[in-house]
């Protein structure tokens, strides 16, 4: 396709083009959320995880 066509394409279709653009950007703005906060878990469920360890070790040196 020419650029011309691409133009010409664009220019028919551009709320088409918008509204698809938008639902992706707010499909991407959620994963990214729901990434973030899996990343969260994890990093809290290794804290927990060391202080219980540290603290099973406290409780098996006394």
């Amino acid at each position: 396709m020419e650029l011309a066509a691409i133009g010409k394409w664009l220019g028919d279709n551009g709320p088409l083009v918008g509204i698809i653009g938008l639902q992706w950007a707010v499909i991407w703005r959620l994963l990214n959320r729901f990434f973030a906060q899996q990343d969260l878990v994890m990093k809290a469920l290794r804290v927990a995880e060391r202080n219980t360890e540290v603290a099973e070790k406290a409780v098996g040196e006394k």
